[in-house]
C-alpha cells in the first residue's frame, strides 16, 4: 500500500493559478437589447436637417372618367396646408472620459478605449430607438391614428386585445354568399367561415406583443405596419404622424 503523500509538498490549485491566462471576456452591457425597430422602419435622407410633411387641404376636387369628345372638363387645384408639421433632425450624444494612463497600462488583451467607446455606442442606439417609440413630439407610440388604438380590457393589454388589434389592421375576408369552397369544418365538426381562420391564426403572436407592450409600459395597445427597408446614414423615418 503506498504511503500517503503529504499536501503541503505539493503545488496547489490556488498557486498554480498565478501563472496560468485566464480567459477574459469583453465587457457586456445588460441593457443591451436586439434594436429591431430600427432595422424594420422606413428611412428618407435628411439633406438639411429638417423633415416637413406637407399635407393637402381638402382632396374633394371634381374628376371626370371618360369624358366625351367635346364635352366642358371639370376645373380644379390641389391646396397645400400653410404651416405643415415640421421634424427637426435629432442627436443623441455622450462624453466618455479615460485617463491616458490607464489606457497605456492596461491596454491587452483587449484595448479600454475601443471597449469604452463600444459600450458608449450601445448606450446611444438604445437612447435612439426608446426616442422613436416613446418621444412626445414624433415617437411612434404618440402618433398613432386612433382608428388604431384598443383599449385593454383590464390593466395590462391581453391576448383578446392583440386579437381585435390585429383584426383592425388584417380585417377577416367576408364570405360571399353560396361560396363552400371558403368555409372550413373545426375540431368539433362545425363548419366555419374561413374569415375565423385571422381569429385563431393570430394567438401565435400574443406573447410577442404582449412583450413589446411591457417593455414599453404603456396601457395602450398601438397597432405599427412595419416595413423592411434597410436605414441608411443621416436619416428620419419616413412615416406621417398623425397632427
Amino acid at each position: 500500500m503506498p504511503n500517503p503523500v503529504d499536501a503541503s509538498t505539493l503545488l496547489n490549485d490556488a498557486a498554480a493559478r498565478q501563472l496560468a491566462n485566464t480567459t477574459k471576456t469583453p465587457p457586456q452591457w445588460v441593457g443591451t437589447t436586439p434594436r429591431w425597430l430600427v432595422q424594420l422602419l422606413p428611412w428618407t435622407p435628411v439633406e438639411a436637417g429638417v423633415y416637413r410633411v406637407n399635407r393637402v387641404i381638402d382632396n374633394k376636387f371634381a374628376v371626370q372618367c371618360s369624358p366625351e369628345l367635346g364635352s366642358q372638363l371639370p376645373t380644379a387645384f390641389v391646396d397645400y396646408e400653410p404651416k405643415p408639421r415640421e421634424y427637426l433632425l435629432n442627436t443623441v450624444s455622450t462624453t466618455v472620459q479615460i485617463s491616458t494612463r490607464i489606457s497605456d497600462l492596461y491596454r491587452s488583451p483587449l484595448d479600454q478605449v475601443k471597449e469604452q467607446l463600444r459600450i458608449a455606442v450601445e448606450r446611444l442606439k438604445e437612447k435612439q430607438e426608446d426616442e422613436l417609440i416613446n418621444n412626445g413630439s414624433y415617437g411612434l407610440i404618440n402618433n398613432v391614428h386612433d382608428t388604431m388604438r384598443v383599449k385593454p380590457r383590464n390593466a395590462r393589454p391581453t391576448p383578446d386585445d392583440i386579437d381585435e388589434l390585429l383584426a383592425r389592421v388584417w380585417p377577416p375576408r367576408r364570405r360571399n354568399a353560396g361560396d363552400l369552397s371558403q368555409e372550413l369544418v373545426g375540431e368539433d365538426g362545425q363548419v366555419r367561415p374561413s374569415g375565423s381562420i385571422m381569429r385563431h391564426s393570430c394567438s401565435c403572436s400574443h406573447f410577442l406583443f404582449l412583450r413589446v407592450a411591457d417593455n414599453i409600459g404603456q396601457r395602450t395597445v398601438s397597432g405599427l405596419g412595419p416595413s423592411r427597408t434597410p436605414a441608411r446614414k443621416h436619416s428620419v423615418p419616413s412615416y406621417t404622424p398623425s397632427p
